[in-house]
């Protein structure tokens, strides 16, 4: 368990670096591509291709942080009305549902990936492997299933507490 602990501090790091690269990329290339085209009156041909790349990527690998800091969508009317301990046990069966759904997502995903990878298409503005630009929804479906797995697993051992999130708990304020 302390190993799966250690892995996850880790990756939080990945995380984190992958969705400040994303966003920053996508407001340095909307502000170059605004320079350009309203001063120089030429826009960037390849912008769009590369904000739709960055988009996703931003959205599939800052998945997995938003159920590490409990930042997704969470249906949890019928848990608060449940006693405590209750609720945290419904909570587990939908949060290994969940787990279940997106590593088989990302075996799908990956399946398509490694297809697209065959093909030896590329992008029309960049040139890019099309591969890489799946290749971000493979790896953020897997580690936000991991996220869910983890959260299983706190919950089924740790006795006193009900965790919402693998680094929030049920009443704790927002952090953010």
């Amino acid at each position: 368990m302390q190993i799966l602990f250690t892995l996850n501090r880790g990756l939080k790091g990945i995380e984190r670096f992958f969705m400040a690269l994303t966003v920053g990329g996508m407001t340095a290339l909307l502000i170059a591509n605004v320079f350009c085209r309203f001063v120089l009156n030429n826009s960037l041909s390849f912008a769009e291709e590369l904000g739709g790349i960055l988009m996703i990527a931003c959205v599939y690998l800052g998945s997995p942080y938003c159920v590490r800091k409990c930042k997704h969508v969470r249906m949890s009317a019928l848990i608060e009305r449940m006693p405590p301990q209750v609720g945290k046990y419904y909570s587990v069966v939908i949060d290994l549902i969940t787990a279940v759904v997106f590593i088989f997502l990302s075996y799908q995903v990956g399946k398509y990936c490694l297809s697209v990878y065959e093909m030896a298409s590329k992008t029309v503005a960049l040139g890019i492997p099309r591969w890489l630009c799946v290749l971000p929804v493979v790896v953020g479906t897997f580690f936000t299933g991991f996220q869910y797995l983890i959260l299983v697993l706190m919950n089924l051992t740790d006795k006193e507490n009900y965790w919402i999130g693998t680094e929030r708990k049920m009443g704790e304020p927002d952090d953010d």
